[in-house]
C-alpha cells in the first residue's frame, strides 16, 4: 500500500506515520469508518494515506535534520561575526598599544636628550 502511495518506508518512523495519518484525517475531518461499513477497506487506507501525506514533502525526522543543519550553519555565523569583531577590536587596541608604546620611547629618549644636555651644561 505504501509503495501504491509512493511513501518511502525508509524515510518514515510507525509513530511518525501514524501521527501524518491521525493529522491528516483530523485536518480533512474525517472519522475512521466502521470496518463492516466499508466498501473497501484497503482503498480507503489508501485513500487517506495520499490525503494525510506528502512524499514530496520531508518527513518529520528530516525535518528535524534540517532544523539541526540550520541551527549549527547559525551557531557557526554567530561564532564567526563574534570572532571577526573581536578581531577587529583587538587590532584596534593592537594600534593604540602601539602608539602609546611609541610614544613612551619618544618619552624616553627626550628624557635622555635633555639628561645629558643638562650633565653638558653642568661640566
Amino acid at each position: 500500500m505504501l509503495e501504491r502511495c509512493a511513501v518511502d518506508p525508509d524515510r518514515w518512523t510507525i509513530d511518525a506515520f501514524m501521527d501524518a495519518l491521525a493529522r491528516g484525517n483530523k485536518r480533512a475531518g474525517l472519522t475512521v469508518a466502521e470496518p463492516g461499513g466499508q466498501r473497501d477497506p484497503v482503498a480507503y487506507l489508501g485513500w487517506q494515506i495520499r490525503n494525510a501525506i506528502d512524499p514530496a514533502e520531508p518527513t518529520p525526522a528530516e525535518e528535524a535534520q534540517l532544523r539541526a543543519l540550520q541551527a549549527r550553519a547559525e551557531l557557526e555565523a554567530r561564532r564567526r561575526e563574534r570572532e571577526a569583531e573581536e578581531a577587529r577590536w583587538a587590532s584596534r587596541d593592537q594600534a593604540a598599544i602601539d602608539e602609546a608604546i611609541a610614544a613612551m620611547h619618544e618619552q624616553q629618549r627626550a628624557w635622555e636628550r635633555a639628561r645629558r644636555q643638562s650633565r653638558g651644561a653642568a661640566q
